[in-house]
């Protein structure tokens, strides 16, 4: 199982349902010619048990709360059970038709046995073995370097060139932990906007498949040992620190 830190500009919002109040804003790479510093783990001071198996042998994720996020338990059969809460209270919500994956700003936007993570819904996950497909991880949810208890999610395995094969409309896809190790995976991160070219960018402006650099440019995202990921003349311009996915280093076309 991996933490996720989710990038600055991308934001799981919280709002008001009954016995919970809460905001939880997590950050992204900040728009610099390199990706963010890695983030720090830490633990949580509401105690849960870890995840396990019931008799069956099936994934448990423990929640607090009338129900249960995996597997999904305690709401009727057009609701959702998500995490809506820093202390890890699950709470029943509108499921939607959403995709896996799609764009959502909150909670009660997403389709059953999902939560609105990085503004896109993901998968609830014990660990790697309920991730199927490409390199999808089980990521545990921090708030800064605090856990939200119960909360882990599938990153999607997306990537960053080409979003749209895994993420929704308005959802791009960064590498992640992005810390320079040079073992990353894509996740998928909505609202994004439709920049792309020379300008005056922010990092949730620029269309999927382009990332917001110093400059101000919304930067087509390439991979640098492909030389016909960029055109016009550009070429594929590494990060500091390194964005390496499945072995691949990823830049953009500068």
């Amino acid at each position: 199982m991996m933490k996720a830190r989710i990038p600055t500009g991308f934001w799981w919002v919280l709002l008001a349902v009954p016995g919970c109040n809460a905001v939880l804003g997590i950050d992204p790479p900040a728009a610099v010619d390199g990706g963010d510093a890695a983030s720090t783990d830490g633990g949580s001071d509401t105690a849960l048990p870890d995840a396990g198996t019931d008799a069956s042998g099936a994934c448990t994720l423990p929640s607090l709360g009338p129900c249960k996020v995996l597997p999904q338990s305690g709401c009727s059969g057009d609701e959702n059970c998500e995490i809506t809460s820093l202390a890890g209270l699950a709470s029943c919500t509108a499921a939607t038709a959403t995709p896996v994956y799609g764009n959502c700003t909150s909670y009660g936007q997403c389709p059953k046995g999902t939560e609105c993570i990085g503004q896109a819904c993901k998968p609830f996950c014990c660990d790697g073995n309920d991730c199927l497909g490409g390199v999808r991880t089980c990521e545990q949810i921090t708030n800064g370097s605090m856990d939200v208890p119960g909360l882990r999610v599938c990153s999607a395995g997306c990537d960053p060139i080409n979003p749209s094969t895994i993420c929704g409309p308005g959802v791009a896809c960064y590498p992640q932990p992005w810390n320079g190790k040079g073992v990353d995976h894509g996740d998928c991160f909505g609202g994004a906007g439709t920049d792309i070219g020379p300008g005056s960018c922010t990092l949730n402006s620029c269309a999927p498949g382009y990332y917001c650099q110093k400059t101000g440019e919304c930067a087509k995202w390439c991979r640098l040992a492909i030389a016909s990921d960029c055109t016009g003349g550009k070429t594929c311009t590494v990060f500091d620190p390194i964005a390496v996915i499945g072995g691949v280093q990823y830049g953009t076309c500068m």
